[in-house]
């Protein structure tokens, strides 16, 4: 199993409220994700290698991500899963959309005064219909671990509310006639995990340099110095040999 961490290393401990599943709004939603409490400005780091699909700053003034700000950053995972990390400062973050995350533990943001963040472990990037956000979630601590747990509405019951909103599940909204097909499930080992790129060292393959030849038509300091006393040898002799024959005669 690759790494897998939380994105905040030093969180206070995850109370009722904040854990997931947990009942909110009076019962009217169950909390999809798990909030991470920390001092404003710590670091937010990536649960695992991954990709980052979106970076959104003023989230609250968007209908999509209102409640989620001041900023959200979302990793598609190797192992395949989405990690929605909400409540960042706008002004802290520290990655784009499309950066590769190597590994798990590279910074993507930092904490706002909200002084926590929501860490949601999702089946998808963005909520689906009919589906509603917390059917598409699994449990992050159970994650760490290697387990999946996905929300089941047979094994996490909700008391039955009126509303009906996105984050209300299916089975909790009173009068819902819609059929309820399971959620998608998480694609885990089934995925094609996401190439990350390493840097390798560059290998040098290029032979070992000779030392250049020298060419016989610039013979060496050395060489010529042996040939010039060559010849002078050869002189002398001549001429001694030529003094020693006019005696003779």
């Amino acid at each position: 199993m690759a790494d897998r961490i939380a994105p905040v290393a030093h969180y206070a401990p995850v109370v009722a409220r904040r854990q997931w599943l947990a009942s909110r709004s009076d019962g009217q939603r169950l909390h999809a994700g798990i909030d991470l409490a920390a001092a404003p400005g710590t670091v937010v780091s990536s649960p695992e290698a991954g990709r980052v699909v979106l970076v959104q700053t003023n989230a609250n003034g968007t209908n999509a991500w209102r409640g989620y700000g001041p900023a959200v950053v979302i990793i598609e995972g190797a192992s395949g899963l989405f990690h929605r990390l909400t409540h960042l400062a706008d002004e802290g973050i520290l990655v784009r959309p499309g950066d590769i995350l190597a590994s798990a533990g590279v910074p993507v943001g930092r904490i706002s005064s909200l002084a926590h963040t929501h860490w949601e472990v999702m089946t998808r990037p963005r909520r689906t219909e009919p589906y509603a956000t917390v059917e598409l979630s699994l449990d992050p601590l159970a994650w760490i671990v290697g387990e999946l747990v996905q929300y089941d509405p047979a094994r996490h019951p909700c008391a039955p509310h009126p509303g009906r909103t996105a984050r209300t599940p299916r089975a909790c909204r009173v009068g819902y006639r819609g059929s309820l097909a399971p959620a998608p499930g998480p694609r885990g080992g089934s995925a094609v995990p996401i190439p990350i790129p390493t840097r390798a060292p560059v290998a040098d393959t290029s032979a070992p340099m000779a030392p250049p030849s020298r060419s016989s038509r610039f013979p060496s300091r050395s060489n010529t110095q042996t040939e010039n006393g060559g010849f002078l040898w050869l002189a002398l002799a001549m001429i001694v040999l030529g003094s020693t024959s006019g005696r003779r005669n």
